[in-house]
Order: C-alpha cells, then structure tokens, then sequence
C-alpha cells in the first residue's frame, strides 16, 4: 500500500489554490509553542558532526601573469568512467580564445591519474596537479592558486560543455561590463544521455558554467573541509559582482546515483548546511563584505527550505537541533537586527519560526516552499 507521506509531494504541487491550502494550515503551527532552549544547540550539532577546523586566510591572488585568455579548472577524483568525455568536450571547444585547462587530482585511487597523464601528452595547454584528498573545494582552490587566464572558469569532471559554450560566455563576458556571465545546463543520465530541457544557471548556487573575471577571485576561496562549499557564490560574489548571462552556453550535467548531492540528507555531515553558512558569514566579515538585506535573505533561505531538504533523512531529535543552531544564529547575529524579509507569506513564516523557535511553524513553511520551488 503506498503510504500517504509519498504521495503528498506529488499530489500537492497539482493541487489548485495551493496558497490557501496553506494558509488554513499554518492557523494552528503559527501558535505552536517554541522549542524550550534547554540544550546547547551548537554543541549538539557537534556530537552529530563538528564544524571544519580548516582556516580561512583572506590574502589570496589569483595565479601569476595572465598568459592565457581562459583557465578551465577541473577537479578530479575517481573519475576514471568520465573523465576521458569531460576532457574531450573541453578539447573540442570551437573558440578562438586562448585556454589552459588545470586538472587537479585529489588524490584518486583509480585510473584517474593514469588517464590524465595520457591527456597530458597530447595536449600542451593541459596542466595537471596532484594533491592529497581534501575535497572538491581544496582542489578548486589549488586551480585558483596557479591560474594564469584572465578569465576562470570551472567544469565538474563527470559534467561536460557544450562544443561551443566557451566561445559564447566569453564573447558575452568580454563585450559586457559585468564580472561573470552564467550559462545554462541540461541533465544528463550516467551514460551522457539528456533527461531533462535546458535550464538557465541561477544566479546562485554552482560556481560551474559560469566565466568569471580573474579579479572576482581575488582575496576569495572556497571553505574547505565543507559541503555544500557553493554557498560562496551566494554570499561572497552574487551581491557584489555583476552578472550577466548567455542561455545559449550549455553545461551538460551528468546525475550520478553515487555523488554526495544524491544521498547526503541521510549523512551526519549534512551538519554542514549550518555549519557552512557560519563559516561563510566570518568570511564575509574577514573580507570587509557588508552583512545587510540581502544576505539576510539569503540565510532564511539556507536554514529554511533548502536546510530542511539537506537534512530530510535525520531523525526528528537531530532535526530539532539543527533548527536550533539555525535559530541562534539568526537572532544573534548583530548585523541581522532589524532585519526582515521582503517576500511572500511562506518565507516570512520562515523568518517568523526562526526568530520564535516554532519548529512547527518551520516544518509547514518549510515543505511549502520547497513543493513551490
């Protein structure tokens, strides 16, 4: 018998008058009692998984002279099924812009190393490192460290370009006043098979089919030791870097049914969608970055829908304590004070189960806006 709590995702979405669904909802959870604060959340955040201990240090530049119009980074690890596709479509680029292409090994255990030793000697303007495992944001960061291109530009090693996506985010990057441009994607199954239409790349998120100008990197990496290290682009660069964007320009992702993005809501180190958003408002704070409206908003939103799906496979005590590390740190935060959100009713529920400690009231508004998406 297929159980209730299956069927209401699908079936909600499809429901007419979504909006006062909700709102009749939401009559009982907003009046729900607050949590009691009768627990250190951030220690109890710990015992599930502790925050990185890497260091952030703000005195980055980006590789040395600019030799090269582009510096296609590709980080690599145990990739051996993909990476020959993803360096085929890299070397297939019909541009007549300059390109380096820096492939960093992070410490793979397959072939992977072997495959781009071959890559190498076929193809000057490939330059490959090799480092100990430490994650996708270490191996980005090593790129960023010796990239010679004006422009940056990053591509997953399962994931591949489009024959002429490099050509139309420069041209549209280079004939702009803008910082970087955003392209589009389309999903792909295991095999390089497409599974869904283009999509255009938002405006957060993957820092992956995107062209940015070198100087957007500088003073500026990834948090390593985390997941979920894309939230950089979202505070550190969305609001104070122009964007423009080129549909046209399609990055082809490949779904994997191993990747981390496919099971982590039942990983202890999910603790890191709180986590990560701690690190990245010291971040902002070592940078100089202003802590305003904008991403205030962007918080609610991390330790809102996108928080709730990112640990949708804990159990209700973890969950719990999850909201209230989240909670702490929106109504402790300095910066935040005064601040609300501009937007419609399910995120200013949000806001209002944060500040208040409804974890009631979260967990409706929650779901409606992730079914709303």
């Amino acid at each position: 018998m297929v159980s209730l709590q299956k069927v209401l995702p699908r079936v909600l979405p499809c429901i007419p008058g979504n909006d006062l669904l909700y709102r009749i909802l939401r009559i009982n959870a907003v009046n729900a009692e607050p949590l009691a604060c009768d627990v250190d959340a951030l220690d109890e955040l710990s015992d599930i998984h502790p925050r990185s201990s890497s260091p952030f240090v703000p005195d980055y530049r980006v590789g040395g002279a600019s030799d090269y119009d582009l510096s296609l980074i590709v980080p690599c690890y145990n990739v051996e099924d993909y990476i020959d596709e993803c360096l085929t479509s890299i070397f297939g680029q019909e541009t007549h812009y300059s390109m380096e292409v820096i492939a960093v090994d992070d410490g793979s255990t397959d072939s992977t190393a072997d495959k781009l030793n071959q890559w190498k000697q076929r193809h000057d303007n490939l330059v490959v490192y090799r480092q100990k495992n430490a994650g996708l944001a270490a191996a980005r960061n090593t790129g960023l460290d010796h990239a010679r291109g004006s422009n940056i530009m990053f591509l997953d090693s399962d994931d591949m370009l489009a024959p002429n996506a490099v050509e139309l985010l420069m041209d549209t990057l280079t004939s702009s006043s803008a910082d970087y441009v955003s392209g589009s994607y389309v999903r792909v199954n295991e095999s390089g098979k497409p599974i869904s239409k283009p999509y255009q790349i938002g405006s957060c998120g993957m820092p992956w089919g995107r062209v940015y100008r070198a100087s957007v990197w500088d003073s500026l990496r990834f948090l390593e030791g985390y997941w979920f290290e894309d939230t950089l682009q979202a505070y550190c660069i969305v609001p104070f870097h122009r964007e423009t964007r080129q549909p046209l320009a399609q990055t082809r992702y490949r779904i994997r049914g191993n990747s981390i993005s496919h099971d982590s809501a039942r990983r202890n180190k999910s603790a890191d969608a709180y986590w990560v958003v701690e690190a990245t408002l010291e971040q902002c704070r070592m940078l100089g970055l202003p802590i305003g409206q904008t991403l205030y908003e962007q918080t609610i939103g991390q330790f809102g829908a996108l928080g709730a799906s990112r640990i949708d496979g804990w159990s209700e005590a973890h969950r719990r304590i999850f909201f209230l590390a989240c909670s702490n740190l929106i109504t402790t935060t300095t910066e935040f004070t005064g601040l609300t959100t501009k937007r419609a009713l399910v995120w200013r529920d949000m806001e209002l189960a944060l500040r208040t400690r409804n974890y009631r009231l979260w967990k409706l508004a929650c779901y409606f806006a992730y079914i709303g998406r």
